[in-house]
């Protein structure tokens, strides 16, 4: 996250306090999946889905691979086709790996989303997060669709400030109305809080 920790400690604390019996999925990126911040989300009995990538994450990539080559993963295939190439997708999880080295206390569970060229194996896209869930019998592709649209929401709400800034209406004011930032910003809360929109919900993924 990009507030200091001691913020985001409070605001989810608040949040409980607010919600005591509100089932929430915090989807974040990749700032966020350090062991204090789940340390907070754990205290406060919120599930978590957060990016990883793996510059950040040595540690827990070189464990997702040691169980991967040992067979202990579970993974969803298919494919897609266009008409200009068929693409392959392949998702894959891994229970009960270290965040890092440092906090041996601090278990993770690891999903990974892989699209390819077909007829080439080259990548064209690659995500990672950690989670708390157990995804064992629990549709991946669903998950990481929920970790995607995160970076979807918040990218959009950025385009659509750039465009109310850098262009102007004949007639109309060119900032944005107070309801239409009320708007954005409960996309984004809903982003970074409670997941993406309705379809990939919390309640909807069980």
């Amino acid at each position: 996250m990009t507030v200091n920790a001691g913020a985001t400690g409070r605001l989810l604390r608040r949040l409980r306090e607010q919600h005591p019996k509100l089932n929430i999925l915090v989807i974040e990126d990749g700032l966020a999946s350090n062991a204090p911040h789940i340390a907070d989300l754990v205290e406060n009995k919120m599930h978590y889905l957060l990016g990883a990538k793996p510059g950040d994450h040595q540690h827990l990539f070189d464990q997702a691979i040691e169980q991967m080559d040992r067979d202990n993963y579970r993974t969803e295939t298919y494919q897609v086709a266009s008409a200009e190439k068929k693409i392959g997708i392949e998702t894959s999880y891994v229970a009960g790996l270290l965040i890092n080295k440092t906090h041996a206390d601090a278990k993770v569970n690891f999903l990974q989303h892989h699209e390819f060229d077909c007829s080439t194996g080259a990548v064209i896209k690659r995500f990672s997060w950690v989670t708390d869930l157990d995804l064992s019998e629990k549709s991946l592709h669903k998950y990481q669709q929920a970790g995607r649209w995160r970076w979807r929401i918040e990218n959009e709400t950025f385009n659509t400030l750039t465009c109310w800034s850098s262009h102007s209406f004949v007639g109309i004011d060119p900032q944005p109305s107070s309801s239409l930032r009320v708007q954005q910003l409960r996309g984004f809360v809903s982003s970074d809080c409670f997941g993406p929109p309705l379809q990939t919900t919390a309640s909807s993924l069980r």
